[in-house]
């Protein structure tokens, strides 16, 4: 069934049922936050919180890394899960270690529509028994590339995790801009503006924050910072995001042309702290 399209007052129930990207279960209120739950089976730890659309972040458990892939050419949905099985295959990893997964569709959806791309989703993992119950250990992003999207909804890249003998922290999460029912709950709606920008900006740092300190780790450890706009942020890079970045910013931001998956959403920030990057 898809979502409805109301006003949902309750913001837990809102955001399990939604679940737009990794970063969405960080908006929980403070005095309530998710709990860091374990997934034996994929030897990483995830942040509780997102329902069963997506985790709020991922960090590799102790003696493991995670790794991160792009595909070189995307590929459809279902098509490009037999082709990360396939590779985990290769790999001697079982497809529960896959932790992230990151998705580009043709535009961006109504909530509805969206509502009901991500009841395919979730079944596509659970017909690979990836679920732990009735939660979704997998952060996800979900951006639509504003030149030359798919024509349909496909995987971009995807991360899991790997076996390495002291491994240093390895993390990924990431916050949009919605707080609370939607559209009410969007930052800053509407105004794109410099100024509406920077709300937007700061309320998804703070969101960063409250993930990386749940997950144990820094932005000491950040070493990939993406930004998902159309809209011209270079003015807060100084201001906002390269303070925050510390000696990570030595790696720089990169800027992902694409507006996030639900119409009215405009900038969304994901966060990766790892140490192999592979292009299959």
């Amino acid at each position: 069934m898809p979502i409805d399209n109301r006003v949902v007052s309750n913001r837990r129930d809102f955001l399990g049922k939604l679940g737009v990207g990794v970063g969405l279960a960080s908006v929980l209120n403070a005095a309530d936050p998710p709990k860091l739950m374990d997934n034996v089976k994929g030897n990483f730890r995830f942040r509780k919180g997102g329902g069963k659309y997506s985790s709020g972040g991922t960090v590799a458990m102790k003696g493991y890394e995670i790794v991160h892939v792009t595909f070189a050419t995307m590929s459809p949905m279902a098509k490009a899960f037999d082709k990360i099985e396939a590779y985990l295959k290769q790999q001697r990893r079982p497809v529960q270690s896959i932790c992230g997964l990151e998705l580009r569709s043709p535009k961006p959806f109504t909530y509805a529509e969206f509502g009901d791309l991500s009841n395919v989703y979730v079944d596509l993992l659970t017909k690979r028994n990836v679920m732990i119950g009735d939660m979704n250990p997998i952060a996800r992003v979900n951006l639509a590339p504003e030149l030359d999207p798919p024509a349909e909804v496909s995987f971009y890249g995807f991360s899991y995790t790997a076996p390495k003998k002291d491994a240093r922290p390895t993390f990924l999460a990431a916050s949009g801009e919605l707080s609370g029912a939607y559209p009410e709950g969007i930052m800053a709606r509407g105004d794109t503006s410099i100024n509406g920008l920077r709300q937007k900006v700061t309320r998804e740092l703070e969101n960063i924050d409250r993930a990386l300190r749940e997950m144990e780790v820094g932005w000491d450890g950040v070493n990939n910072l993406a930004v998902y706009s159309v809209h011209d942020f270079s003015p807060l890079m100084r201001e906002l995001l390269l303070p925050r970045l510390g000696a990570a910013k030595n790696f720089g931001v990169r800027w992902y042309y694409t507006r996030p998956p639900i119409q009215q959403l405009e900038i969304e920030l994901q966060v990766r702290g790892c140490d192999h990057e592979v292009v299959i």
